[in-house]
């Protein structure tokens, strides 16, 4: 193997083999047959052609530093992959029909628990005689796995629209593909958000409010249980747990009633009630009698002795087969689409209350598991319907 070349054969100059020095060294060398101009010529294309092999040699050279810079980056990054490979948590699988068990109230945020899992014994270091220590619980947020440092522009998924949610999973899904997720995590978690997307419950008041809290929590504690280290069994993501989401309806619902009643709705009472106004007129006058309705008053007196308060319209209806009877009714589902004001009944969560009809064999069975001093009453509903 020739000698590798250290200076750039581009570069070198020829000796200049017709000087004086030259020809006086190379008429020592002449005779009859090989002249000096025969010697110099023969001198000039033997410099030729070992230039234009160093030439040749150098270009070797620089492709096989170059394969090998190469097969040096591409080492490295092979070595570097293997070790993000090592780093990177292991996905669990998880057990398919599975549903969601308890969730726990409050958790950590991503932020505090790499903070935590950071110190080998925490150092509490108060800078205050009245320092408190608090713990932040935003772990419903949406965060990159590295993304251990707060945000004050993150927004929570459940003050997001459900919309905004439907466009964004589409560019999550395509994410943990391209990360190269299981195929089967990347389907359950389509199904997950196709699932809640037609939920009945979405179509009530409230009920979109409670979707995104459900899928906000539920997908963190997916992707929480998928990295845990533990032997428990990871729930299926893709069925929803209808128990969870009505519980979490009912706490949207609860959360209405105590933010209270903001300011003063009266809505107008229907047509019907000037249409039979003696027969409306009527009906109040026994309620008063009997104690039950108290006033008149002005908006002005309800409001300094309650504050802010709601009614619902009345209206009149006759009741059917029974001539000349009427019964006063109180839309206490208006109104019926919420823009600022939201109706009475919109705060009960009609899936605590189910309205079913039981035949007799039923009732018996229900009076005949019933303890001891249970009280029982009875309600005649016909004429409401």
């Amino acid at each position: 193997m020739p000698p590798r070349i250290t200076q750039d054969p581009h570069l070198v100059q020829p000796p200049d083999f017709e000087s004086e020095q030259f020809r006086a060294l190379y008429a020592t060398l002449a005779t009859a047959e090989r002249t000096v101009d025969a010697i110099i010529a023969d001198s000039q294309n033997a410099w030729t052609q070992n230039n234009d092999a160093q030439v040749e040699q150098d270009h070797a050279e620089e492709e096989e530093a170059r394969a090998a810079q190469e097969q040096a980056k591409q080492e490295a990054a092979e070595a570097e992959k293997r070790e993000r490979e090592n780093k990177r948590p292991k996905i669990k699988s998880f057990t398919p029909n599975k549903t969601v068990g308890k969730l726990s109230s409050r958790r950590p945020s991503r932020y505090a628990i790499h903070k935590i899992e950071q110190l080998e014994r925490p150092v509490l270091r108060p800078r205050g005689r009245n320092t408190q220590w608090r713990v932040l619980a935003d772990g419903e947020n949406v965060l990159a796995a590295a993304a251990y440092k707060p945000s004050t522009k993150v927004v929570q998924d459940e003050n997001l629209e459900w919309r905004q949610i439907i466009k964004a999973k589409d560019y999550m899904l395509e994410a943990m593909v391209d990360a190269g997720w299981p195929e089967e995590h990347v389907m359950a978690l389509g199904v997950f958000f196709l699932e809640l997307d037609k939920h009945p419950i979405s179509d009530l008041e409230g009920g979109e409010t409670a979707v995104l809290l459900y899928q906000a929590r539920i997908r963190c504690r997916w992707m929480e249980d998928l990295k845990s280290t533990n032997d428990e069994e990871v729930f299926d993501i893709s069925v929803v747990n209808d128990k969870r989401l009505d519980e979490m309806y009912s706490e949207v619902l609860n959360l209405r009633q105590a933010q209270g009643i903001k300011r003063t709705f009266a809505p107008a009472n229907k047509s019907s009630i000037d249409t039979f106004s003696e027969e409306y007129n009527h009906n109040v006058q026994i309620e008063f009698e009997r104690g039950r309705y108290i006033g008149p008053a002005s908006c002005a007196e309800v409001e300094a002795l309650l504050g802010p308060f709601q009614t619902s319209p009345l209206s009149v209806i006759p009741k059917p087969a029974k001539p000349g009877k009427f019964r006063l009714i109180q839309n206490l589902s208006y109104p019926l689409k919420a823009i600022d004001i939201t109706s009475i009944n919109s705060g009960i969560n009609s899936n605590q209350f189910p309205c079913t009809w039981g035949t007799f064999s039923v009732i018996c069975l229900l009076i005949s598991r019933l303890p001891p001093g249970s009280q029982a009453a009875v309600r005649d509903v016909k004429e409401a319907y």
